[in-house]
């Protein structure tokens, strides 16, 4: 077959741009990382020319720029001929799809947190009595903690958390405070930092249950003097687990605490 004969079956750079709508920029980009290379290149010209079936190679490619793949990873998918396993490549694909997926499920989570914590702060920010809250099941990484007044302790030992907690293998969450743990006479302090659920429950992982929580907002922090806020509870002898946590005002100019209570069998 002639020269001529062959490149009238194959498309230009531009042709190749218009049916796939990727610039041509990004298609010699395409070539330079080794995942887009030209059927045919004119000795004479340089003019780079491709086959029909790379229109669906570009399809591909933009579905990798699509799920985050990077373009360099896409030779994970050869076969032994250079061609692309598409059943792996698809698999692959489908589970990153359900990880980005999931993660951003978990961050619509903490918007709608945050924006019910926002309401129920306007709502009962100088009430003097408890209010109730239905809240889901929450795992906790924790480290024992004693409770400081410096700010600037308190989100530095945050950080080094959330950094222990992804070393442990987790994947941390927003919401962060201090725990309280209340057996008979005894109090536990921990910090905490929500992680997704885990079925890897180690010795730092406390599970706080669903369920109807009795919530104050403070403009300071209780501490060990929580019993103060909601005597009703405390006088029961189970044990009772208490968070302390900064609640979302819509502003940064002030700090409110809000104080989360569940008791067991307090709704007995």
């Amino acid at each position: 077959m002639r020269e001529t004969d062959k490149r009238s079956e194959l498309l230009t750079i531009g042709e190749l741009a218009k049916i796939t709508g990727v610039n041509i920029k990004s298609l010699r980009y395409y070539e330079q990382v080794g995942v887009l290379l030209p059927v045919y290149i004119n000795p004479d010209s340089g003019y780079r020319y491709y086959s029909l079936a790379q229109v669906s190679a570009v399809e591909l490619i933009q579905a990798c720029v699509e799920i985050g793949l990077p373009l360099k990873e896409l030779h994970r998918f050869s076969d032994p001929n250079n061609s692309i396993d598409y059943l792996s490549f698809l698999s692959y694909s489908e589970e990153l799809m359900k990880q980005k997926i999931d993660s951003l499920q978990q961050n619509l989570k903490g918007m709608q947190e945050v924006k019910e914590e926002i309401n129920l702060l306007k709502t009962y920010r100088h009430s003097k009595k408890q209010h109730i809250r239905q809240l889901s099941e929450k795992y906790l990484y924790v480290f024992p903690y004693q409770p400081t007044d410096n700010k600037k302790t308190l989100y530095t030992e945050a950080a080094n958390l959330f950094d222990r907690s992804m070393e442990a293998g987790y994947e941390p969450l927003y919401d962060f405070g201090i725990l309280y743990e209340f057996m008979d006479k005894n109090v536990h302090q921990y910090m905490y930092i929500e992680i997704k659920p885990t079925k890897n429950v180690g010795n730092n992982i406390k599970i706080l249950p669903s369920g109807e929580y009795a919530c104050r907002f403070s403009p300071k922090s209780y501490g060990e003097h929580l019993p103060e806020l909601f005597p009703e509870i405390f006088e029961k002898k189970s044990t009772i687990f208490a968070i302390e946590a900064e609640a979302s005002t819509g502003t940064l100019e002030e700090i409110v605490y809000e104080i989360r209570v569940f008791s067991e069998g307090m709704n007995d």
